[in-house]
């Protein structure tokens, strides 16, 4: 589903749904209002969010998505490349965040992976994203929960894929997210990617 109050974007996305034979435009939403009813009533897998509508932003929104259909994912399509609504994007459940000028291949792996659980960051997004210091170390065990973060894993599915409890799961993910020096787990999935920390490595 797209919610954006611009219909030629609505109508660019629509293309973009057709050229993807895997992908469904079930519904279109001029305003956070009319999106949050179409919610409801459509059940989308993932809706593509614009931030700056009027009346209720896509911030907004996004939160009230979130606590009431958290199953659905919420990739973020803005003009807008700035921390501060990068990280109110985030904070409000976003779990993807993807420029407007992306092409349409990419658009279309965005939605893709966000329906995955993977969490997706437009290149030139990253560069506005916090840069680990270079004497951040991180032990073995954290290296292990960081990839399975970055495959989409929550504290439970990680504590089960490495023999541990659902506590010393999230204690890890909670030590990662402190070195790394963001917010959340999302943040840390987009910095690790960009980053590349655990490419290459034996885990």
């Amino acid at each position: 589903m797209i919610v954006d109050d611009h219909a030629v974007l609505r109508e660019g996305i629509r293309y973009v749904c057709l050229t993807a034979s895997d992908l469904t435009l079930v519904g279109e939403a001029a305003n956070g209002e009319d999106a949050l009813a179409l919610c409801n009533e459509l059940q989308p897998d993932v809706v593509l969010m614009d931030l700056m509508m009027p009346g209720m932003n896509g911030i907004a929104t996004t939160r009230a998505i979130r606590e009431q259909y958290p199953e659905v994912k919420i990739l973020v399509l803005t003009s807008f490349n700035t921390q501060d609504l990068l990280r109110q994007a985030i904070k409000a459940g976003a779990n993807s965040y993807v420029l407007k000028d992306a092409s349409t291949e990419e658009i279309i792996n965005s939605i893709r992976f966000t329906y995955q659980g993977l969490t997706i960051m437009s290149s030139n997004v990253t560069d506005i994203l916090p840069v680990p210091s270079s004497d951040t170390i991180f032990t073995p065990r954290q290296l292990q929960v960081l990839k399975l973060m970055i495959e989409g894993l929550n504290n439970r599915q990680i504590g089960k894929a490495l023999g541990l409890s659902t506590y010393t799961a999230r204690f890890h993910v909670s030590e990662i997210i402190s070195k790394l020096g963001v917010s959340n787990r999302t943040e840390a999935v987009a910095v690790a990617l960009e980053e590349k920390l655990v490419e290459g490595k034996d885990l």
